[in-house]
């Protein structure tokens, strides 16, 4: 919660883009700048999340450390890019899914390489898997209640 408070500029209750691109850009930010480029793109200016979104998207951040760490991206193929994009409706629009995609073979006008771009898609693939065990009923909606959501920022502050 002190988390969220320090990003939430004004007490507003929800973190909007510029909310993030200060917290990105303090030097004591923990985020990488991979994370940070994703959240700015997912939440365009004008575009909000509450806290409960805050601590999903901390949770994937920190899921995609461990798994960055654990296994390196190159072997990947971009025909494995493909699939895993076609599968993430559930985290983000199609539009944003193809221009990522796009990003990535575009090598001369992108702002991040086919690595990071490859970062993203072990994010969102990890994403997915939390998210199918965060919807318990199968209605497609996250459900989390105040303890799961306690646990869930004891584990990653």
């Amino acid at each position: 919660m002190d988390r969220f408070r320090r990003i939430d500029q004004g007490g507003k209750n929800y973190i909007d883009a510029n909310d993030l691109q200060v917290a990105f850009s303090t030097p004591a930010s923990k985020y990488p700048i991979v994370g940070a480029r994703m959240l700015l793109r997912l939440f365009a200016d004008g575009s909000q999340m509450n806290f409960e979104q805050f601590v999903n998207m901390s949770k994937f951040i920190q899921q995609v450390l461990i798994a960055f760490k654990r296994h390196s991206p190159q072997g990947m193929q971009i025909a494995q890019f493909r699939a895993a994009i076609q599968e993430l409706g559930i985290f983000i629009e199609e539009q944003t899914s193809i221009s990522m995609y796009q990003l990535a073979l575009d090598m001369n006008n992108n702002h991040f390489g086919l690595l990071e771009f490859q970062f993203v898609v072990v994010f969102l693939r990890l994403g997915e898997q939390l998210f199918n065990s965060w919807t318990g009923d199968g209605d497609g909606l996250l459900h989390i209640g105040y303890e799961r959501m306690l646990c869930l920022l004891m584990w990653f502050m």
